[in-house]
């Protein structure tokens, strides 16, 4: 059998609007989760009036906050380990994460399970996408994928 250019046959070949209906329910998911789970994403969310239930759709994303990296920082360091913004137990986590590509203190993320499932099923379809086939092999000095 020939070699097929699509390596996720549901979200590869889903019509647009498929995709936004997916993509609006996942959001809508992560936005209760985080709300109910994390202080750090609940407070956010409640400065900028976003309630998760009253998420319509994907246009109501443009008011979500964004943190910056001063602002993981900040609450890291009034809540060790991990910050305020963890939002799940910590018996959940099976990797710790540095995020530092600048220069400064490094910030930890924790990752469970199933974010470096999700993780590494972005990074294997984004290599599907540039070519890359199982025959393949590559090499690289950074990592940043899920070990």
């Amino acid at each position: 059998m020939g070699e097929t250019h699509v390596h996720d046959e549901r979200t590869e070949r889903s019509s647009r609007e498929e995709t936004r209906s997916a993509n609006e329910s996942v959001l809508r998911q992560q936005l209760k989760y985080v709300y109910e789970s994390s202080p750090f994403y609940r407070e956010d969310l409640d400065r900028a009036g976003i309630i998760p239930d009253g998420f319509a759709d994907i246009g109501d994303f443009g008011r979500a906050p964004f943190a910056t990296k001063e602002d993981l920082r900040e609450r890291q360091r009034a809540a060790p380990p991990f910050g305020r913004h963890q939002a799940c137990p910590s018996g959940a986590i099976v990797r710790i994460y540095p995020m530092s590509w600048t220069a400064g203190v490094p910030t930890f993320i924790g990752l469970t399970r199933r974010d470096l499932d999700v993780w590494m099923t972005s990074a294997v379809g984004a290599l599907w996408a540039r070519g890359l086939r199982p025959s393949h092999r590559i090499d690289s000095i950074v990592c940043q994928m899920p070990a």
